[in-house]
């Protein structure tokens, strides 16, 4: 979901992050306390049983009343945002916000699996299913990033167009808007998956062309099938770090199809950088942006290592 789609802006996910933070801390908080006051009330019973008897009872009662409050509203504020908002913008932000802001100035941005018939229509060109050598464009890349370095061959040729696609992008006017956006992109929109699914049209895969695949599809799809591509799973909650290398595409889902893909360019000391577009505060600058949470995300993914 996007900063500058769905929430409209990084400052609402800011707040509702906080405030889920917030009744994280509390839940964890308050037995600790109540527990502390109630000791320290059966002492005072100890000294003066008469007056301290008064002391134990409303410190129970306040202390069960402060544990329910804690936990039952915050479920019930759940409930409705699902049972009354269910599939709005809405839910979605409440849900997602956590883990899109990191707090650390990173956020992680989702592409909507959005069902509409065109983008149905023209996301899989089942042509392409048997495909496996597809023929490369002549895009004639000239990059000379220092991210390809270390790499040689396809991955050093793949890693320099999604530099150029990526220049492209910072230099080129561009917002945010998630699921309905072509490939080739051009401006003014652009989303995670409409970029790794535009450097890989350019790579010479144009069974990508039109519609953009969502995250769901990157998730879903064969790719080993489809195009001889490696697939390696990643568990919910898996760091990747260590699984990850440069070139590779990391993609997770959640069941309900909200996901979010990013394109690996360099791993160096346990930081994992990326070009990823989630959030048009990524593409202020030049460099790839380093991975925050998503790289230890919640939902269960996959690594495509395209070569």
């Amino acid at each position: 979901m996007g900063l500058d789609g769905y929430c409209q802006n990084e400052l609402i996910l800011y707040i509702i992050a906080i405030m889920k933070f917030i009744i994280k801390v509390l839940q964890i908080v308050t037995p600790i306390v109540v527990i502390v006051l109630v000791s320290f009330s059966f002492y005072n019973y100890i000294k003066d049983p008469n007056k301290g008897k008064s002391i134990v009872i409303n410190r129970l009662k306040n202390g069960l009343i402060s544990l329910l409050a804690i936990f039952l509203i915050p479920s019930a504020i759940n409930g409705i945002m699902h049972n009354m908002t269910n599939g709005s913008y809405v839910s979605y932000c409440w849900d997602e916000a956590d883990t899109e802001v990191n707090f650390n100035g990173a956020f992680l941005d989702d592409d909507k699996f959005i069902i509409e018939e065109e983008s149905i229509s023209g996301t899989i060109n089942t042509s392409d299913l048997n495909e496996k050598q597809p023929e490369k464009n002549n895009n004639g890349s000239s990059s000379s990033s220092s991210y390809t370095a270390n790499v040689t061959g396809d991955t050093k040729k793949l890693i320099e167009i999604a530099e150029e696609v990526w220049l492209s992008i910072v230099h080129g006017g561009y917002s945010y808007e998630a699921g309905s956006n072509h490939v080739p992109i051009s401006p003014p929109y652009v989303d995670c998956s409409s970029y790794i699914s535009t450097v890989l049209y350019n790579f010479g895969y144009t069974g990508f062309a039109g519609m953009q695949h969502h995250t769901k599809e990157f998730m879903e799809i064969n790719w080993t099938d489809k195009y001889g591509w490696t697939e390696i799973p990643v568990a919910g909650g898996e760091d990747a770090t260590n699984k990850v290398i440069p070139g590779d595409i990391l993609v997770r889902t959640n069941p309900g199809g909200y996901g979010h893909v990013i394109f690996v360019v360099a791993v160096e000391n346990g930081v994992v950088r990326a070009y990823d577009c989630g959030s048009a505060s990524h593409w202020r600058q030049d460099e790839p942006i380093v991975v925050g949470n998503f790289i230890r995300d919640s939902r269960p993914g996959k690594i495509i290592r395209v070569t």
